[in-house]
């Protein structure tokens, strides 16, 4: 169960900064045209976070913190 909400919290945190780079776009120079599909685009980070997360703990397995 952990390790489900460790992933979540890992998605959120990717949608939270994807979501804030893509509004800082959309204010700046207008893409993506609605606040509604930078929405759509910061799901892309979320999962490019999550998918980051699981490729490191191949890497690196948990608990060798050497």
């Amino acid at each position: 169960m952990k390790r489900i909400f460790d992933y979540l919290g890992t998605f959120g945190l990717g949608y939270f900064f994807g979501l804030g780079a893509m509004a800082l776009a959309h204010a700046f120079v207008g893409w993506p045209a609605s606040y509604q599909d930078a929405a759509y685009l910061a799901l892309i980070s979320g999962a490019g976070a999550v998918g980051a997360r699981l490729y490191n703990s191949r890497l690196v397995p948990t608990g060798s913190d050497e």
